[in-house]
């Protein structure tokens, strides 16, 4: 499995692609996600849209919370887009890691128990603090493991 300190090693990787990479207008929206295997082989991915098209002018989401109004943005979670990569290219993700810079919604954290993750970690908070709990008990339930760096 990944170290201690190569997990701040990606994290690190992390904070620098999201500044970089991730083309959303909203600051506090920008998040990165690794898939580490246990060859420690990396795929990093940001929150972006399938297409260099879809890539917003202006924010569709301006006067909404995270997580409001999804349908409106075209960005793929960075999670999301790290599990699809993986599967397009055979990466091993039974037993991986995902390191991400925010917690992971539902949706995301179900899609890692399906792929086989067995450890997140994660540095910000979740947005909708309220709805946290049901995203840990069920990677609880799932045997995955839940680390804030």
């Amino acid at each position: 499995m990944i170290s201690n300190k190569q997990i701040l090693s990606v994290m690190t990787q992390l904070e620098e692609a999201r500044k970089k990479k991730s083309p959303c207008l909203k600051k506090d929206r920008q998040i990165a996600a690794a898939l580490a295997s246990k060859g420690n082989r990396l795929i990093i991915a940001t929150n972006t849209p399938p297409t260099p098209k879809l890539v917003c002018s202006k924010c569709r989401r301006e006067n909404n919370l995270p997580g409001e109004d999804s349908y409106n943005c075209p960005a793929l979670h960075a999670e999301v887009k790290c599990i699809v990569t993986g599967l397009n290219y055979r990466y091993p993700m039974i037993e991986s890691s995902l390191v991400t810079t925010h917690f992971p919604c539902i949706h995301c954290a179900m899609l890692a128990v399906y792929a086989g993750i067995k450890k997140v970690y994660y540095r910000y908070e979740y947005y909708e603090e309220e709805k946290k709990d049901i995203v840990i008990g069920f990677l609880n339930e799932a045997d995955v493991e839940i680390y804030k760096i």
